[in-house]
């Protein structure tokens, strides 16, 4: 079993690009979480934290149970958008953020 330590080096990891690609890096990123093990549990869509650029998907994603959590935030793109769709999943939207 990993460390704490581990499981954090292990996520940062997950956040660093693979290699270069038509899709984009944010979907790339969600489908190298789902493939570690974790599990979407809700989706938000909220401000971007720069002026000017799209706004950004906050995953809250989950695994072993719910016992572990992270938020993964992402650039909308149109492949999210895409796999948000596919999977029914509902979005909470930025006036909701404060509330989880």
């Amino acid at each position: 079993m990993l460390q704490q330590s581990d499981s954090i080096i292990n996520w940062d990891y997950l956040q660093e690009r693979r290699f270069t690609s038509t899709v984009s890096n944010s979907y790339l990123r969600l489908l190298a979480a789902l493939d570690s093990g974790w599990e979407v549990k809700s989706v938000g869509l909220q401000p971007s934290p720069q002026p000017g650029e799209p706004k950004e998907f906050c995953f809250i994603l989950v695994r072993h149970e719910g016992r572990e959590s992270r938020n993964l935030q992402l650039p909308q793109c149109r492949e999210l958008a895409q796999f948000i769709a596919n999977e029914r999943i509902s979005v909470w939207n930025e006036a909701q953020f404060g509330l989880l």
